[in-house]
């Protein structure tokens, strides 16, 4: 598809997909995303002029807004409107969901609440490396299935603990009167009464390892790279479910990582909003626990479990993994984004003028 992509400005960072086009710009990468190539945008586009273009694509990842960004954004906005083309934008972070930017652009978010969304919000998946590429085995059916997780949480100082809890407070008090305000309670606490209940039950076998930091940065990581990666992906490899709910923003890698190896992700639905949700039933790869039903999160796996005969059971992962290639892997996301994003093209007596 061509498009056209503006200099970039010096004081925002850039989106990943574009560090192939300024390599200077690039920051250094986060741990587990060597095997992820940063191709993967320009693979799908030509970069061309913009009385060429069928969009414009802004070449930031904007996770703040300030007078400069907004003059930017402005600029190309007007320049799509006169061209007659969609602007599209990334806003990837954990809390951006709160941003308001120009209506005439699209936004391609990680994180966003069902109840907020925009109409111009589009959901991406994480960029998450296909570990069901070297990893994907199919599991017998058990009489009783296992539920793994692996990774954070807890808390690491009493400092963080106290600050999260104040946080939780203030949100389980807007949600008595908003249900929903209760899905911006930090993920951690939403992980912990996940594993509780499962711990707790007879309905599954449980096979958790948690950490007290974030193990996709090296400042953070308790364990070497090389140990908490092997751990992550042999506690996915003999699970047949997997605890991933938010972070702390409202998407999870993990649940990604799980569909790439053909398990059964199991999330608790904070008001989240997932990747091409109208193509995708969901339903038969997932299990989606309700918020105010955290703690029956064995039994809603349990009768997704026991629903199946042993061939409906295999049918279902290999279903995951289908269902990571065809759309949630990064390549096959923006195939699929660019083939279907509403092209506005000007009528042919129309002269389009820059």
């Amino acid at each position: 598809m061509p498009i056209y992509s503006p200099e970039p400005l010096e004081s925002h960072e850039l989106f990943e997909g574009f560090y192939v086009q300024y390599p200077e710009q690039s920051h250094a990468r986060t741990l587990f995303k060597e095997n992820l190539s940063l191709d993967f945008l320009v693979k799908q586009v030509q970069f061309v002029s913009p009385e060429l273009a069928r969009a414009i694509v802004l070449p930031h990842n904007f996770l703040r807004l300030d007078d400069v960004a907004r003059e930017y954004i402005k600029r190309y906005a007007d320049l799509g409107e006169r061209l007659a083309i969609p602007v599209i934008l990334f806003s990837l972070g954990d809390h951006s969901d709160s941003l308001q930017f120009d209506p005439r652009v699209k936004v391609v978010r990680l994180s966003v609440y069902r109840s907020h969304i925009q109409s111009n919000d589009v959901v991406m998946p994480t960029l998450t490396e296909d570990l069901g590429a070297q990893h994907f085995a199919l599991r017998v059916k058990q009489e009783v299935p296992i539920v793994s997780f692996c990774g954070r949480a807890a808390f690491n100082s009493i400092r963080e603990r106290v600050a999260s809890w104040l946080r939780r407070l203030k949100y389980e008090s807007l949600g008595i009167l908003k249900p929903n305000e209760r899905a911006r309670i930090r993920g951690i606490f939403w992980r912990q009464w996940m594993m509780r209940a499962c711990s707790n039950s007879t309905l599954v076998k449980t096979l958790f390892i948690v950490r007290n930091t974030f193990s996709g940065a090296l400042r953070t990581i308790e364990v070497s790279p090389q140990i908490a990666r092997e751990d992550f992906i042999q506690s996915i490899k003999e699970s047949d479910f997997v605890l991933a709910p938010k972070g702390d923003g409202n998407h999870s890698n993990r649940f990604l990582e799980a569909l790439s190896m053909g398990r059964i992700p199991v999330v608790v639905d904070t008001d989240m909003v997932l990747p091409f949700e109208q193509h995708i039933d969901y339903t038969k790869i997932m299990v989606r626990v309700p918020m105010d039903k955290v703690d029956e999160t064995p039994r809603y796996i349990s009768e997704f479990y026991k629903a199946l005969g042993e061939e409906e059971w295999r049918e279902r992962q290999e279903l995951a993994r289908q269902v990571f290639v065809e759309y949630l892997t990064v390549d096959a996301f923006f195939s699929h984004f660019f083939d279907t994003v509403e092209i506005c093209v000007a009528s042919p007596g129309q002269p389009r003028k820059v």
